[in-house]
Order: structure tokens, then sequence, then C-alpha cells
């Protein structure tokens, strides 16, 4: 993959956000932008929307990120898992409330699941940033070298239920990054099948 490709589903993608490989500072910034911002507005097409990202609170949010998972010390020097790197983007991405506005296509009609899009913008957003991360390091192992693993992946859902009550919960209570790790732990644990299997994965098509 060339190390200019901006994409989400790339084994490094979180060396990119930290500013690994880039020789100017700006670069890592731009970089994370545009990807973060490509995950938002596909997001919010899914649910006939449109909105736009503040550039300062999303770097604001990348830099939070970056401060915070490098503190993590697991096991001596072991680098933090996805799971956990995703849960403290999803975090900050949040925190920063990084959407400042959207509204819905006027040319589409108006549902209850868009309704309930436009009160939690920031949080669904968010919350599927790190769940695409999630799902897309858990399958790693079983992606071949083209394209069409991205689009699975940004198809993958949870359903309108789970979606917005994850979201009602990050928008009304202090939700911690080591609750979003635990979060996304638990999606893709199956206590009936030891050791661990990866059920969110089965909605990948």
């Amino acid at each position: 993959m060339p190390d200019d490709f901006i994409t989400l589903y790339r084994p490094d993608v979180f060396e990119r956000f930290r500013g690994d490989g880039f020789t100017e500072p700006a670069d890592a910034k731009q970089w994370f932008a545009s990807c973060i911002a490509f995950q938002y507005d596909d997001i919010a097409k899914r649910h006939l929307c449109e909105l736009r990202i503040s550039p300062t609170r999303l770097e604001e949010a990348r830099l939070l990120w970056k401060r915070d998972t490098g503190r993590i010390d697991i096991l001596g020097d072991t680098i933090p898992d996805h799971f956990k790197q995703a849960g403290f983007l999803a975090y900050w991405l949040r925190r920063r409330m990084v959407v400042g506005w959207w509204q819905r296509n006027l040319v589409d009609h108006a549902s209850e699941e868009q309704d309930k899009f436009l009160l939690s913008v920031n949080e669904v957003c968010a919350f599927f940033v790190g769940l695409r991360l999630c799902v897309y390091f858990e399958m790693k192992s079983q992606i071949d070298e083209n394209d069409h693993i991205g689009h699975a992946l940004q198809d993958i859902n949870l359903g309108s239920d789970l979606k917005f009550d994850v979201a009602t919960l990050l928008k009304h209570k202090n939700v911690s990054p080591h609750a979003l790790y635990l979060i996304y732990r638990t999606l893709f644990y199956d206590l009936s099948k030891p050791p661990r299997k990866a059920t969110v994965l089965s909605l990948v098509r």
C-alpha cells in the first residue's frame, strides 16, 4: 500500500495518526483530518445527512489521543492493542465534538432513524470510527490485497437500537476511554465459544 494512501484500513493507521513516517507535523495533521473526514461523511450519508467538521477540534482530538495512548503502559512496554487505541480515539473525537454543523439532506424524506442520528451526530460518528478500526484489525489476517474489504467494513451496522443506545450513553454520561475499550472488546467476545470468537465479524460481507 502506498505510504500516501489515505484510508482507515491499513496496518499502520495508528502510527500514521501519531505522525510516524511524516517529515512535517502538518502532514500528519492533514492525513488524520482527511481520513476521519471521509469516515464521518460516509456515516452521515448512510443516515441521509451531511455534516462539517471543525479542523481545530479535530486536531485537538488527535493530539489528546496521541498524548493519552502514549502514556499507557500495558505489561511493561507493550503497545496498546487496537481495542484500546480505538476506545481512546472514539472518546476524544466525541469529547471534542468535532462535528460543528449538520443537517438532513433536503431531497430525502425524514425518518425516525435520521431524527435520532441528528440528535447524536458526534456520538454515532465517533463510535463507528472506533468500531470500524476494531473490525479491520480483528480480521486483518483474512484480508486480501484488494479494495472490496474497505467497502465491506463501511457497510457494517449494529442495528438501530444498539447504535442509538450507545450514542445516548455517550451523550449523557461520562463514559471513559477505558469503558469504550471494554465495549469494543465485548462486541467481539462470544462466551459460548471459547476461545474468543469475533461475533461482530459476521456482519462483514
